[in-house]
């Protein structure tokens, strides 16, 4: 039996916080009666149009039901006019009709409600007068019949049951998302870094209040700067999760591409003030070889501990709390996976069981778990740093690749089918630019000059390795004629959020 989530009890005024904070009224002038359909426009059904693979229809409507019930109070009325079985003296030519009569709104047939149909505090959409809008007679705006030249889009069905592995979701069972604990600490965790790095301007090391780790002019000094690029790559991968929120967002063709190009601007102006801070807090005179030797105290907990005395334990709170939480988000986003390529067929179907009492993905938690056990032992082998760095080096070549990749697809998509909204600056230029960057990076971090031993050599390796075995499958798929891992992969792609 599935565990109930009860609702959660909003008083009247928290109700009305938030009817206040999603309502629409005057977004798109005091006379609209469209509402959210202003989103569909001629170019999101030609772009709808275009996914189209198959041709198949599945309806969505309920038949017509004419049995009166506890859920059917007002059932369907229906009498057959005239028949083909009665003789009314014509010719060859006879005619069938028939009457349907019934309760617009009932909860046993397909229907769509108007915006006409609920008003809250005597207005309904827009704010207009309930009154005026619905009478005795009939309604006299913001009628069904303004959809009447039909409605065309892409559709997204979100099937819990068949997720959860059942046929149905029980009376109370809820569909929540769980992450607000993770969401609270995230930033307690972002205070505590930000205040240990003015506390640290305010109180600096050897060589006193400095703009020098800021100043370009010292780039020279770093020897291994193009790996440390390599690294703030790695650390701002993540930073596209903003797209699967597109179907929340009000307005996802503006508030996504804001939440995408934001994230990156914070978490920049964040790495650079933390990061300027730390420096300063340590010492801008103190010897590199003490900052760099392995052997001795993390120099930021060190700092932590001067200027904050005891309090540096929040410092270890913070470094705790992003190692769980990075933990936790790795393990599900690993699970999601295996769980999302089991269930379209890209990878064995067992993959995309899923546990009837806990709905949960059992063997892909199985295989997940396998992989950390398999991480462990490698670090019982080679050692933390070893293992970390080697597989943030794949992981990061493996990103720039991925983002090269996708350059090339917007420049051949504004090129091509998106040529009416081609930008020579942003489809072009920007990506371009992007590209070479990747690739400069790469070559003078990995090899100019080659290094053919330590994490960085072992991260490159990974890459190849798992960068030829990929080019071997796919060419033996190729060869066998069997490309229907294409589509499948779109289907995990899209059902992931990444199409939206």
């Amino acid at each position: 039996m599935a565990t109930l989530t009860p609702p959660a009890r909003v008083t009247l005024r928290e109700f009305d916080e938030i009817f206040d904070s999603v309502r629409n009224w005057g977004r798109w002038g005091p006379d609209d009666e469209l509402g959210t359909l202003n989103y569909v426009t001629k170019d999101t059904v030609r772009a709808a149009a275009a996914l189209v693979r198959s041709g198949r229809r599945a309806t969505m409507a309920i038949p017509m039901n004419t049995i009166a019930g506890p859920d059917n109070p007002s059932p369907v009325i229906h009498h057959v006019v005239q028949g083909h079985d009665i003789d009314i003296g014509s010719s060859t030519v006879t005619f069938a009709t028939d009457f349907l009569g019934l309760a617009f709104h009932g909860d046993c047939h397909t229907h769509m409600d108007a915006l006409c149909h609920i008003a809250y505090k005597g207005l309904v959409y827009n704010g207009r007068p309930a009154q005026e809008v619905m009478t005795s007679r009939g309604a006299t705006a913001l009628d069904v019949t303004t959809y009447s030249d039909g409605l065309v889009g892409k559709g997204v069905l979100l099937d819990v049951p068949r997720f959860r592995g059942v046929k149905w979701l029980e009376p109370g069972e809820a569909v929540t998302r769980a992450e607000k604990a993770l969401i609270i600490t995230g930033t307690i965790e972002i205070v505590i870094m930000v205040a240990l790095a003015f506390t640290a301007l305010a109180s600096p090391g050897p060589g006193g209040f400095s703009f020098a780790p800021l100043n370009p002019g010292n780039f020279g000094l770093a020897g291994n700067l193009f790996l440390g690029v390599v690294f703030s790559i790695f650390a701002f991968s993540g930073w596209e999760s903003t797209g699967p929120l597109a179907e929340e967002s009000k307005n996802p063709k503006r508030n996504v591409p804001i939440g995408l190009v934001g994230s990156v601007i914070v978490l920049m102006i964040y790495f650079t003030f933390v990061t300027w801070g730390y420096l300063v807090g340590i010492g801008v005179k103190t010897p590199i070889a003490s900052i760099t030797n392995p052997n001795a105290a993390f120099p930021v907990a060190t700092m932590a501990q001067r200027v904050w005395g005891g309090a540096w334990v929040l410092l270890l709170f913070a470094l705790l709390n992003s190692a769980i939480a990075l933990s936790i988000a790795c393990f599900n986003g690993g699970t999601r996976t295996w769980y999302g390529m089991g269930r379209s067929g890209v990878l064995p179907t067992a993959l995309g069981k899923v546990n009837p009492k806990r709905k949960t993905p059992i063997n892909a938690i199985h295989v997940e778990v396998g992989m950390q056990v398999v991480a462990f032992l490698c670090v019982l082998i080679f050692g933390v740093a070893n293992v970390f760095f080697s597989w943030a080096n794949a992981i990061t070549i493996g990103l720039v690749l991925m983002y090269i990749l996708c350059n090339i697809g917007v420049v051949k998509y504004y090129l091509t089918e998106g040529r009416a909204q081609f930008n020579p600056l942003l489809h072009l230029t920007v990506p371009v630019v992007a590209s070479a960057a990747g690739v400069v990076v790469v070559w003078k971090s990995y090899f100019s000059p080659f290094t053919s031993t330590g994490p960085v050599y072992w991260g490159l390796m990974v890459f190849i390795a798992v960068l030829a075995l990929t080019v071997i499958i796919l060419v033996y798929l190729r060869v066998r004629g069997q490309e229907d891992w294409m589509r499948r992969a779109q289907l995990v792609f899209e059902q992931s959020g990444g199409g939206h």
